[in-house]
């Protein structure tokens, strides 16, 4: 995932991202930039984030992050495959989903996860 974060102000702005795999019912990668986060007054600076997807059902979550007062401004979402050689930003956190919203989710679906084309990547609506 790669979006480009304007800040005006703020403690910490990140990018974040959570996959939560509901075949394992486990939340899989996670990265809020912790390590990298932007900090105070910055121009449009382009943000990366590498993880894996599951071969299975899963949702991917992603937004972003600020702390302290301030503006933040998030712009030009995009996914895109890269080569397995490229290094993951994430941690796996490998801790299991909460029972009540899988049971909401499969309640919802109970013929599995309709196809859909991801809707609104880039905010602009």
């Amino acid at each position: 995932m790669t979006g480009y974060i304007k800040s005006l102000g703020n403690d910490t702005t990140a990018m974040w991202i959570r996959i939560d795999d509901y075949t394992k019912r486990m939340t899989g990668d996670f990265d809020n930039m912790g390590d990298r986060s932007i900090i105070g007054n910055k121009d449009w600076t382009k943000c990366e984030i590498v993880f894996d997807v599951p071969d299975s059902e899963c949702i991917i979550n992603y937004g972003v992050i600020l702390a302290g007062p301030g503006k933040t401004w998030f712009d030009n979402i995009s996914f895109e495959i890269v080569s397995s050689a490229i290094d993951k930003t994430t941690m796996d956190l490998n801790e299991e989903l909460p029972q009540e919203g899988i049971r909401q989710l499969f309640e919802q679906y109970p013929n599995g996860f309709p196809e859909k084309l991801p809707v609104n990547l880039d905010f602009e609506e």
